[in-house]
């Protein structure tokens, strides 16, 4: 029921920075933590990256896409190829952490209409980050204290965009992570919580961190 300081992972991210400059923003939200946010490209992507991507963007292709992905992944290699994209050095992988995606992606398998929900999620995502001037629009009517985290060895958000944000808005806090990849609160969350707090302590000043 208090204000809280948004924390948001990729689409989280955007999704956070989209609600921190929203119009109940001055009510609800007191800081952004945005954590290698879904940014707009503005550097030439991963080309393995650009092609699964645009691969899910087409109607049909998408879902054979997933169909073969789930026909013939076991859901130890489907956690493992994940880890292997976002993370920059896999061997980080918390033991406790990989045993849960494991147990959460074999129960994502039993789910009717799981695919179909992540297809219309990637695409929605790509549709909102291909509207340029709407994006930065919604960013800078963000009025709260910004933390922008970014793992440097990214593959699905090139660090390069993140420094093309942090310059276009030098008032927020941005630090770069050497060697870690897309997902820094899985890859090294003790660096990552350690930045966090803080800045909770000084610049985001809330008692309520929403994740």
């Amino acid at each position: 029921g208090e204000p809280a300081v948004l924390v948001g992972n990729s689409m989280g991210g955007l999704i956070s920075s989209i609600v921190a400059g929203g119009d109940d923003a001055a009510d609800t939200v007191t800081g952004l933590v945005a954590i290698d946010p879904a940014l707009p490209p503005v550097a030439r992507p991963n080309p393995m990256v650009a092609g699964v991507f645009a691969t899910y963007s087409i109607p049909g292709l998408g879902e054979f896409m997933m169909r073969k992905l789930q026909g013939r992944a076991t859901p130890e290699a489907a956690v493992q190829r994940i880890l292997n994209l976002c993370f920059a050095d896999p061997s980080r992988v918390d033991p406790a952490m990989l045993a849960a995606s494991v147990a959460l992606t074999r129960e994502r398998g039993t789910m009717r209409g799981n695919s179909e929900s992540f297809l219309r999620a990637t695409r929605s995502l790509m549709w909102t980050l291909a509207q340029t001037g709407r994006h930065r629009a919604m960013l800078r009517r963000i009025g709260v204290p910004v933390l922008l985290i970014h793992g440097d060895a990214d593959r699905l958000v090139p660090v390069a965009a993140a420094r093309t944000l942090s310059a276009a808005f030098p008032a927020w806090d941005s630090v770069i992570l050497p060697g870690v990849g897309h997902t820094p609160q899985l890859e090294t969350p003790g660096q990552v919580t350690e930045i966090v707090t803080d800045r909770k302590s000084t610049r985001l000043n809330s008692s309520h961190i929403t994740i």
